[in-house]
């Protein structure tokens, strides 16, 4: 489904409170219960279920409408590893082997509280950041070979006086024979702090994700060329 594209819902609306993030997160459906609908009270309505993680609680609202102004930063790379090993090798990656300090921004030293495997919207985790700060961080979108998509709030460092929060999005595309790795962070600015997120602090934050991306390309080849050596003859 692209965007913009019309998607008739119908009855299954009020079956599904959280409809756009079920479909998402390709989740099944809820059946509406149509005999209820014109009843009295409020069966078949307001008391259908919303999506629950393996925790049983609901995902976190999504961070930036449509009508937000934000801050977009993309940069991407090529690798001549296949797509589906590319996307494979990247979604659950190592995060403080690839993010590593690039000044003034600190690195991530490791990763605490993962609720589930990072393979599916709504698993939430706290990256910790090599200066003492941590964020928390949950899976919102999950297309498995194609892309995922992940929101972070909650920050302990500077960047909670700059930002409400901040999407990141991954697209792992076919390139010829390898793949092209599309990586976008979209900030939401705290009022007044836009120009700022827009200004001084994007070349710095590139610089910062170019070298991660980097690094995420280098354990995505070495990773890729060690599954598929040979066996030598004995």
């Amino acid at each position: 489904m692209t965007v913009g594209t019309p998607v008739a819902v119908g009855a299954t609306a009020p079956a599904n409170p959280d409809l756009s993030h079920g479909v998402r997160a390709g989740a099944p459906l809820h059946e509406p219960t149509s005999a209820a609908f014109y009843g009295d009270d409020h069966h078949g309505c307001t008391d259908c279920p919303t999506l629950p993680t393996t925790e049983g609680r609901t995902m976190t609202a999504l961070l930036i409408a449509p009508a937000d102004k934000t801050v977009t930063i993309t940069v991407q790379q090529r690798t001549r590893t296949a797509p589906q090993d590319a996307f494979r090798i990247l979604a659950p990656i190592d995060l403080p082997t690839v993010f590593r300090p690039v000044a003034p921004f600190p690195g991530i030293s490791g990763v605490q509280n993962q609720t589930e495997a990072w393979d599916h919207a709504g698993s939430r985790r706290n990256p910790q950041f090599d200066d003492g700060s941590q964020a928390d961080e949950e899976l919102t979108e999950y297309v498995p070979g194609s892309s995922f998509a992940y929101q972070l709030t909650g920050f302990t460092n500077v960047l909670s006086r700059l930002v409400t929060g901040i999407r990141g999005e991954f697209n792992v595309n076919p390139d010829g024979d390898g793949t092209l790795i599309r990586w976008t962070y979209e900030f939401k600015p705290l009022p007044g702090r836009r120009w700022l997120l827009a200004g001084p602090f994007t070349p710095l934050w590139r610089r910062y994700m170019v070298a991660a991306l980097d690094r995420c390309v280098h354990v995505i080849e070495t990773t890729d060329s060690s599954t598929q050596m040979p066996l030598q003859a004995g």
